[in-house]
């Protein structure tokens, strides 16, 4: 008598709840006999490997998803910090949210900075930068609740040396730059005591050097501001800041392109008005 076949999942030689892996085949009698419906057979079922082509063992990895916590990690983060993922509402709900106020209601600010910066190499085979300090004004505006501009004018002194890692003689032993440059910041917080934010820009710098030489340089460059920082709200007037920003500066003439790393701390005090951040409510209302 013919007995019908049954396609079960199995692994190893093993049943698998789950279905996802490759199948063996299984004989329905047998099956039933060890189950009590047919008495005269109690040998259990012995499962048949279907024939792949391949006496090696199968790749399981087309059936079973490959689970990273630190990746799922650090995609949900890059989720959350994506300018293409900010949801309608003006926070995420992280950063401590401003519930009755708003970055928005005085939209501008002006401020002042300043920090220590550390330089690369100036002028190859000659010139090396060291570390310094800068300081400046800035000038600002939110957007919206995730976006904003900000313009700095600053001024930096960094201290450089001969390719023999000796002090160039006073007083001519520093780089004296000035900036001016225009970032977009992004908010991913949004409304957020706490706000951190990541800004890129474009700029203007002018070194002023002596080299190995005793030759005098006033060069001009374009620069770009890249960098990460965060924002906390003070006050409706008053907002405190922290920043690492890379002012990249391109080559010109004798020098080489250089990443001026700053580490900055400032204040902004705002001013301006929003009338559509707050709506003016009159009441009670007169009937007509």
């Amino acid at each position: 008598m013919l007995q019908p076949m049954v396609t079960m999942p199995h692994y190893n030689g093993m049943m698998s709840p789950y279905g996802a892996y490759p199948h063996s085949t299984y004989n329905m009698g047998q099956y039933q006999q060890q189950n009590g419906y047919l008495s005269d057979n109690t040998e259990p079922p012995t499962p048949v490997r279907q024939s792949s082509g391949n006496n090696s063992s199968s790749n399981y990895s087309q059936y079973m998803p490959i689970r990273s916590p630190l990746l799922e990690t650090g995609w949900e983060t890059a989720k959350l910090l994506s300018p293409f993922n900010a949801p309608d509402g003006p926070h995420r709900g992280i950063g401590t949210p401003l519930e009755d106020a708003s970055w928005l209601d005085r939209p501008w600010y002006v401020g002042v900075f300043g920090g220590w910066v550390s330089g690369s190499k100036l002028v190859s085979g000659q010139i090396d930068q060291g570390s310094g300090s800068n300081g400046g004004i800035v000038l600002g505006k939110n957007l919206n609740h995730y976006w904003g501009l900000e313009g700095r004018l600053f001024g930096s002194s960094i201290e450089i040396k001969d390719i023999s890692d000796t002090l160039i003689p006073a007083p001519n032993r520093s780089i004296r730059l000035t900036v001016l440059d225009m970032s977009a910041h992004y908010y991913p917080y949004g409304e957020a005591r706490w706000r951190p934010y990541f800004k890129l820009g474009i700029g203007y710098t002018q070194q002023s050097f002596t080299d190995n030489y005793g030759v005098g340089h006033n060069i001009n460059a374009c620069t770009v501001p890249m960098g990460f920082g965060v924002k906390y709200w003070w006050s409706d007037h008053v907002h405190v800041f922290g920043e690492v920003v890379d002012n990249m500066v391109f080559g010109n003439g004798p020098t080489k392109t250089q990443s001026d790393w700053a580490l900055n701390f400032g204040v902004h005090f705002t001013f301006g008005t929003n009338p559509n951040a707050h709506p003016t409510v009159y009441w009670p209302q007169t009937a007509l």
